[in-house]
């Protein structure tokens, strides 16, 4: 039982927990009505459903959170690798010069200026962190929470799952977006 000074230290970071993660829902709603409004959707239409949609998952709990995301979860990346390999399959004759430009342009006296940057690197640190946790949660400790509730008959089982998820995510899902900025950019240089 907590009292006293511990109590009010876990208020207050559960006061912060909760603002934090209220900006980081933001950010992704956000990012979400973004792209349907790219797709033609009204914006505030967009908005009011997706936070529609967050609030009712969010207000079931973590079970109803689970729920929604071994559902939405499988989906997501099989649409993802899906439409990407499309995307690579039907701009193939752009792979080989994709490949070579990588190491044409990693290893020249420009790159190595920029590389070495004060305020490039910042910037690279700070959005690498930013999309990194975005990207796999890697140290926020969301993905903790949901494993731990995870119904499995060993634990192994679900820290297994855990480390798939972030091999597939990383390695898989991120080599291809570079692959599909490479292979679709439309200019040459």
């Amino acid at each position: 039982r907590l009292v006293g000074s511990e109590m009010c230290i876990r208020d207050r970071y559960t006061i912060l927990c909760l603002f934090a993660l209220f900006f980081a829902a933001s950010a992704q709603i956000g990012s979400g009505v973004d792209h349907l409004v790219a797709l033609g959707a009204n914006r505030t239409l967009s908005a009011l459903i997706l936070t529609l949609f967050c609030i009712a998952v969010v207000v079931g709990g973590m079970r109803n959170l689970l729920a929604v995301s071994e559902k939405i979860v499988p989906f997501m990346s099989i649409l993802y690798v899906g439409g990407a390999l499309l995307v690579i399959l039907l701009n193939i004759e752009n792979f080989p010069h994709a490949f070579y430009s990588i190491f044409r342009y990693a290893f020249t006296g420009k790159a190595a200026v920029g590389g070495f940057a004060g305020a490039t690197l910042a910037a690279c640190i700070r959005w690498g962190i930013c999309r990194g946790v975005y990207s796999n949660d890697a140290g926020t400790g969301y993905t903790t929470m949901v494993h731990t509730v995870a119904a499995v008959n060993h634990p192994v089982q679900q820290g297994m799952w855990g480390v798939f998820e972030a091999f597939f995510d990383t390695l898989v899902v991120c080599n291809l977006t570079l692959s599909l900025i490479h292979i679709s950019e439309p200019t040459r240089r």
